[in-house]
């Protein structure tokens, strides 16, 4: 088996990143503010000295509105950066300081974060309907008719934007409410016909007791349908509202075209404005994020984060990437060996300790999908009370990211392993039949463990037709699978 390390990578202020295109120091020195000119350099604790940032990568802030993000604007008020010297001046490192995280207020319930007493913020948003209603509500499922509380999930969209005078104008969407605009996009999709320009007058789409105009036609939408990396011009359903040659509303990419229409085509990616490309309800908030997953929010307030990023490049093996004849595939893909088996691969980065929650190491295209901790272990077993139902179930006790005890679904030994010594208790089986264990109920019998699957949760959200779904919901999943 060959091994293959890469040269040792020192970090330096010349992988610092000015713009989203790439521009990097090395082209473009002006991105510090080296002559401290404009701000007083910082000196570390350590005797370094770091010079003020002006790059792209943070934003400017208004309460109730949005953040915009900034451009090279000279003000070198993105953190601080420079390199560290060791005894004979040979660079071996680098420092940085971060600027402080700008906070908006957005008013409830369209931010990311709660105000507490003292300026302190607590997270209020999760990619996931289940973790967002065990905290607001004591509904078991959408639509809980047995809840006391349950969520409004009634949504409608919010549509303005800032006018140059900085009043607020409404766009084609606001107020509408999202039922009623996802049926109008359904209907358009259905249609057979590629020249489809149909007008009507029968949706009250704000429910103000007036009926309104909109048009149902087609459009294209550039997409990759096949995965080979061309685009192809796809025939979609779409929607003009006021019939005034817009097309407000489109069976965009975000949802795979051709699906069922939902909240995502109603949405642009936002992560800034809580005044537009926002669905809301009495109770929470909807966005969607720039990788097409959804965000549910419920605070008064939203942080937007000031990046120092660098970018660097690790040479991979020379025999990855030979290309002789130039056609753009390497030739170890072309030659019938099928390419390397990779058995393994480090990155090892030398990082002192940080106090930033925003700190990250990200891939090549930025994406961190695979960051998702470490799964609950889990029983995959029938519901004893209902025998059609299966549920994924903890074999352990443990707690939360709260520290709130999940107790084991099953009853445990001294030893903490399953009891399978239990008299007159209720068995519990896997789907094959076999005795796994028996449930950890309370002294009336009640059950008190843990359940981190119940697929009879998904015909309940099923159910409760929502306009809009995320894998929680789709598959089942409770609040604990994710805490």
């Amino acid at each position: 088996m060959a091994l293959y390390s890469s040269a040792l990578h020192v970090f330096s202020v010349d992988d610092l990143t000015a713009t989203f295109s790439g521009l990097q120091f090395p082209d473009y020195p002006e991105m510090l503010d080296t002559a401290g000119a404009v701000v007083e350099p910082y000196v570390s604790h350590a005797g370094n000295i770091l010079y003020g940032i002006d790059n792209e990568f943070g934003f400017h802030v208004t309460d109730f509105i949005g953040a915009e993000e900034k451009e090279l604007d000279g003000d070198y008020a993105e953190g601080f950066a420079g390199n560290i010297y060791g005894e004979g001046g040979e660079i071996v490192g680098i420092a940085v300081r971060n600027a402080e995280t700008d906070l908006f207020l957005s008013g409830a319930p369209f931010g990311t974060w709660s105000l507490g007493l003292g300026g302190s913020t607590v997270k209020a948003s999760t990619e996931h309907y289940t973790t967002m209603q065990a905290l607001l509500s004591d509904q078991a499922y959408p639509g809980d008719e047995n809840a006391i509380g349950g969520l409004d999930d009634d949504l409608k969209m919010a549509d303005l934007y800032v006018a140059e005078d900085g009043s607020l104008t409404e766009g084609p969407l606001n107020d509408f409410y999202v039922k009623e605009t996802v049926a109008a996009l359904q209907t358009a999709m259905d249609s057979p016909d590629p020249a489809l320009d149909t007008v009507l007058t029968d949706v009250d789409f704000d429910r103000d007791g007036t009926l309104d105009t909109y048009r149902l036609t087609k459009t294209t939408v550039d997409y990759d349908s096949d995965g080979d990396g061309v685009t192809e011009a796809i025939t979609v359903g779409a929607v003009d509202i006021g019939n005034d040659g817009t097309l407000d509303v489109v069976d965009s990419f975000l949802n795979g075209y051709g699906g069922e229409a939902d909240l995502t085509d109603l949405l642009e990616p936002n992560e800034s404005s809580v005044t537009y490309n926002i669905a809301y309800g009495q109770d929470y908030s909807v966005t969607l994020k720039d990788d097409g997953k959804l965000l549910y929010r419920w605070g008064e307030a939203v942080k937007r984060p000031n990046d120092i990023r660098m970018e660097v490049n690790i040479d991979l093996p020379e025999e990855w990437t030979v290309d002789e004849d130039g056609n753009g595939i390497a030739d170890s893909l072309e030659d019938g060996s099928n390419g390397f088996v990779v058995t393994k691969a480090e990155l090892i980065v030398t990082h002192t300790i940080t106090n930033n929650p925003n700190d990250q190491i990200r891939p090549e295209d930025y994406e961190n999908e695979a960051a998702i901790g470490r799964l609950p272990s889990y029983y995959i077993v029938t519901d004893p009370d209902d025998a059609a139902n299966t549920l994924w179930v903890s074999p352990v006790d443990t707690y939360n990211g709260l520290g709130d005890a999940l107790p084991s679904y099953f009853v445990l030994d001294e030893a903490g392993q399953i009891d399978m010594s239990v008299v007159g208790g209720t068995a519990v089986y896997n789907p094959d039949g076999e005795l796994v264990g028996y449930r950890n109920e309370d002294a009336e019998g009640n059950a008190v463990g843990t359940v981190l699957r119940d697929m009879s949760l998904v015909a309940a959200a099923a159910a409760a037709d929502l306009d809009f779904s995320t894998e929680d919901l789709a598959e089942g999943f409770t609040d604990s699978w994710y805490t």
